[in-house]
């Protein structure tokens, strides 16, 4: 009997193509209506015909699936969460303004740099545009580690994404430490000791790109035996998930829809319609050891893709992920 994929086995060799040398991390598409995974890559990769060599160097890291396996602290990606836990919790943060001068003093530990000096009336939504380290912060320690968990919980932080019934993820961690303490405030910009895997913070984006309605993810097409005809084996979950409310979710939506507009006009195409938020996950002082992120999903009827992209040692977000999300985005539209 054979067994069809959703998976492109065009677009994964693209995706391949498209990552940068010698780097690891991984790209996963999905179509968020249909629940079908259209692209798991996880990089570096390995010949299955030649097992020996792969295993005489484990060390490369080839045999890990970081696309459900990886261990990453989000960055500026967890600003989506912090941003969710915002709109359910405070209700005039949409009138409110922050100040940032470059940075947050929360009083205790480390303060936490910015990535400019954005003024002393920075809103919401520029806030969330601007990647504001300063006023997410902020607005991490007034929320509080509890509420910030409920949120971080409800949208699948610590519980683990399982494709066709059998590949299941890390299911991933939230610590927001103590109240008020700045590492509540590194937890909000992404940076503490909060962990997940690439395709958690997928779900989520298809969850806001499907009103809230988290998918299910498949990985099979379907059965056939050796004559060809369709073999009538019950493999596929249609199911979805409420992770937030419609409302919540065109609200964050929005905030995404605008960030994909604006923030990443110089490395996204504007016709793709993408909904995103970058992420530069720093591991110590060295910028060229951080990890990059780019999540989202196109908000088009035809193309209902929702992406992650993750690159250990990516140098930054907008200048490494989100351009290989844009290259993979508009190949899956013109040519798989």
């Amino acid at each position: 009997d054979d067994v069809e994929l959703t998976i492109s086995e065009r677009l994964s060799r693209y995706i391949s193509e498209q990552f940068p040398r010698d780097k690891r991390g991984a790209v996963v598409v999905l179509n968020y209506k249909t629940n079908e995974i259209l692209a798991l890559v996880s990089m570096p990769q390995f010949d299955p015909t030649n097992m020996d060599s792969a295993l005489a160097d484990e060390a490369a890291g080839a045999l890990v699936n970081r696309a459900t396996q990886g261990l990453y602290p989000p960055g500026s990606t967890f600003k989506i969460v912090t941003a969710v836990c915002a709109i359910e919790n405070m209700s005039d943060v949409y009138t409110r303004t922050w100040k940032c001068n470059g940075e947050y003093d929360a009083g205790s530990g480390t303060p936490i740099k910015c990535n400019a000096n954005h003024g002393s009336h920075e809103t919401f939504e520029e806030a969330f545009k601007d990647s504001c380290n300063a006023v997410f912060a902020q607005i991490a320690i007034e929320l509080g580690t509890e509420k910030l968990q409920t949120t971080a919980k409800e949208l699948g932080i610590g519980s683990s994404v399982t494709i066709s019934d059998k590949i299941v993820s890390f299911a991933g961690k939230f610590d927001g430490g103590a109240a008020g303490t700045d590492l509540l405030g590194w937890t909000g910009i992404g940076q503490g000791n909060t962990r997940v895997a690439p395709i958690t913070m997928l779900r989520i984006a298809a969850a806001i790109g499907n009103g809230g309605e988290a998918p299910s993810f498949n990985i099979v097409k379907g059965f056939s035996n050796q004559l060809g005809a369709n073999l009538d084996i019950n493999y596929k979950n249609t199911s979805t998930t409420k992770m937030l409310s419609s409302e919540v979710a065109q609200k964050i939506g929005a905030l995404m829809e605008n960030n994909g507009k604006k923030a990443y006009d110089d490395v996204v195409d504007t016709d793709l319609n993408v909904c995103a938020k970058s992420g530069t996950a720093q591991i110590d002082n060295v910028d060229a050891h951080n990890i990059a992120w780019f999540v989202g999903y196109m908000k088009d009827e035809s193309h209902p893709y929702a992406f992650v992209v993750t690159v250990e040692k990516g140098n930054s977000g907008h200048k490494t992920a989100a351009p290989i999300a844009n290259s993979v985005l508009k190949a899956l539209v013109e040519k798989y």
